[in-house]
C-alpha cells in the first residue's frame, strides 16, 4: 500500500512538473507604458468596423434562433453612440458601468421574425432590444 502513495505521488509531481516545463511561456498583455505614462501608439491597430458589429450579431442571431448564419437577413444598421456598457438598456440587477461604447443598432429579419440587437464596434458586447 505504501509503494502505491509513493507511485501516485510520483506520477503527480512529475505530472505537475512537466506542465511547467513544457508550458508554453505566457506573454503580457498589458501595454507597456512610456515615462510620461502614455500607452504606446499602435501602429498595426486596425479600427472596428461595420461588419466587425454586424458579423457579431448575424453569428449570435443564428445562434439564439438555432439557425444557419445564412438565413439571417440584415434589415438597418444604425451608428449609436451609449453612456455604459449595457448599450443604453436598463437591466435588472446588473452593474451598467459608465463607459462611452460606440457601436450599431442592428435589425435583422429571421424567417419572418425581426429582432433589433444592439452591439459594440468590435461585436464583443451584443444585448438583445427588448420592445
Amino acid at each position: 500500500m505504501n509503494q502505491t502513495k509513493i507511485t501516485i505521488i510520483v506520477l503527480v509531481l512529475s505530472a505537475v512538473v512537466g506542465y511547467f516545463v513544457f508550458a508554453p511561456p505566457t506573454t503580457n498583455t498589458q501595454p507597456q507604458t512610456k515615462a510620461n505614462n502614455q500607452p504606446p501608439i499602435e501602429t498595426n491597430k486596425q479600427e472596428p468596423t461595420t461588419t466587425d458589429a454586424v458579423t457579431a450579431v448575424k453569428e449570435y442571431a443564428a445562434f439564439q434562433f438555432s439557425v444557419a448564419e445564412d438565413q439571417v437577413t440584415v434589415v438597418s444598421a444604425k451608428k449609436q453612440t451609449w453612456d455604459t456598457i449595457c448599450l443604453g438598456m436598463k437591466i435588472e440587477d446588473y452593474d451598467c458601468i459608465e463607459q462611452k461604447v460606440t457601436g450599431y443598432e442592428v435589425a435583422v429579419e429571421i424567417n419572418g421574425t425581426n429582432t433589433k440587437y444592439r452591439a459594440s464596434d468590435d461585436g464583443k458586447i451584443i444585448r438583445v432590444v427588448k420592445e
